[in-house]
């Protein structure tokens, strides 16, 4: 059954691979330009800067702290072995993230039975947001990974037991790799340490071990935060692009008459004009990028402290639109080039900054050239073109039902167990109660989806449960 989850999983996300291509290394590609900031700087690694530290540390570069290394450092993995080509790293991306719902499988399978683990498995191997995230240049599948991971390592002792040490230790090492990766998980060990503990059985033996989770993912994240004081003598735990996103979730909920905004660059733009200093509407990292992003926060708070029930009905509205599957962002399999976000605006010097990325293997001598050709890697995915009609329907069926039977599971795990609910309803509300305050894009909550999945599928097994007992009371 692993296998197969596998099997499936990878199968759609090249097909998502296949659908993308034509648009990869233009400006229709999805986060072209958070794509060239990652690729510069795992060039900058293959060409002696490390992971963390670059050859020459410089305070007033600030670029450096506009998100963690963890995904820059993949990248670097990828062109020293495979060479530099964002396909080839799609491939990569797409073999990990094939695993993640095979986790969930064996996660749910434990956890709610067999039955619910196939079906949450399939769920998420198929689902639009988990295969056309992986394709992405951006770390966003791949956050998911450790996460999951972390949560099959403590499900042996879930809900009614504390872990061991060892496995708390483990756990909480592998919420922090996942912080590497997608700043926005800084908080989830403390916030899973808590919430289990509230749920333990006997709190007073759970405290040691769960207190040492909390603090092994702290500890995982540690190194970028030591690197942060040591080059720039201030304390920023892992990035600087929080008060960014918060301050475009204020211009998302109606706030643009307080200056917000929600693009990078119109934000960059508006502060060059805001404080009179052009050299700021080039980047919203740099320069100045700690002082920025803290004066960010400090404008957003304010606003919502004037205004907090207008800000949490947007809040609602973000988590609403976290759990809409039937009318997500994310495109269907054959969508994907079209659904291509392009940008709004283009500057004089865009073609200049992306003529690199089309002679991308020729252009670079420190760049290692592609082990595997293009069109090789992209060969799976054409070879399944005829099952994009199929597959479709599938998305769309799974659109239209994921949340209904997603509710139906919860209530029947309810009436089960609403510990072992809880317990596995703690990945999406640290989503719920955090990603909701921040500018809302479908690709930065995916991580949240498995465990939904798994209440999804056991849905599905308890209406295929229901409707094999009609059918036996009918017959007889």
């Amino acid at each position: 059954m692993a296998l197969g989850v596998f099997s499936l999983s990878l199968a759609v996300r090249a097909l998502y691979a296949a659908d993308l291509a034509p648009v990869m290394y233009t400006r229709e590609q999805p986060g072209i330009r958070m794509a060239m900031r990652y690729d510069a700087s795992a060039l900058r690694m293959l060409q002696g800067d490390g992971i963390l530290f670059p050859a020459e540390a410089d305070p007033s570069k600030t670029g450096l702290l506009a998100r963690p290394p963890g995904y820059a450092f993949f990248l670097r993995m990828v062109y020293a072995g495979l060479g530099r080509s964002f396909f080839t790293a799609q491939l990569v991306q797409n073999l990990l993230s094939s695993t993640t719902p095979v986790l969930l499988f064996l996660l749910a399978a434990r956890l709610l039975g067999t039955a619910a683990g196939a079906i949450g498995g399939f769920l998420a191997a198929v689902s639009p947001h988990l295969g056309a995230v992986s394709n992405l240049i951006s770390p966003d599948g791949l956050s998911a990974l450790p996460l999951m991971a972390a949560m099959l390592v403590l499900a042996p002792v879930a809900p009614d037991r504390e872990p061991s040490l060892g496995r708390a230790a483990a756990a909480g090492v592998l919420i922090g790799l996942s912080a590497w990766l997608r700043p926005n998980l800084v908080l989830m060990g403390p916030f899973l340490a808590m919430a289990l503990l509230v749920l333990a059985r006997t709190p007073r033996h759970a405290a040691r071990p769960l207190a040492l989770m909390g603090a092994a993912a702290l500890f995982a994240i540690a190194p970028i935060t030591l690197r942060n004081y040591a080059i720039f003598g201030e304390f920023v735990p892992i990035s600087t692009n929080g008060g960014l996103t918060l301050w475009q979730g204020v211009a998302d909920a109606g706030g643009e008459r307080f200056g917000a905004r929600t693009t990078d660059r119109r934000v960059a733009r508006e502060e060059a004009v805001r404080y009179g200093k052009p050299s700021y509407a080039s980047w919203w990292a740099e320069p100045d990028g700690i002082w920025r992003d803290r004066d960010r926060y400090r404008r957003s708070l304010e606003v919502i402290r004037w205004r907090p029930l207008w800000y949490l009905r947007a809040m609602l509205r973000r988590v609403g639109e976290m759990v809409s599957y039937h009318s997500t962002g994310a495109p269907l399999v054959g969508a994907a080039a079209e659904a291509a976000e392009a940008d709004a605006e283009h500057e004089s010097g865009d073609e200049d900054r992306l003529a690199p990325l089309r002679t991308f293997h020729a252009s670079d001598d420190a760049a290692p050239e592609p082990v595997l050709d293009d069109r090789l890697v992209l060969t799976p995915g054409e070879a399944l073109a005829f099952t994009r009609p199929a597959l479709r329907s599938v998305q769309r069926l799974g659109g239209l039902t994921t949340l209904p039977l997603l509710l139906l599971g919860l209530a029947r795990l309810l009436r089960r167990d609403g510990r072992l609910l809880l317990w596995l309803a703690v990945v999406p509300a640290y989503y719920f109660v955090f990603e909701s305050m921040f500018l809302y894009e479908w690709r930065v909550a995916t991580p949240m989806h498995y465990p939904l999945f798994a209440f999804a599928g056991l849905g599905w097994a308890s209406l295929a449960t229901a409707a094999a007992r009609a059918i036996r009371r009918r017959a007889l």
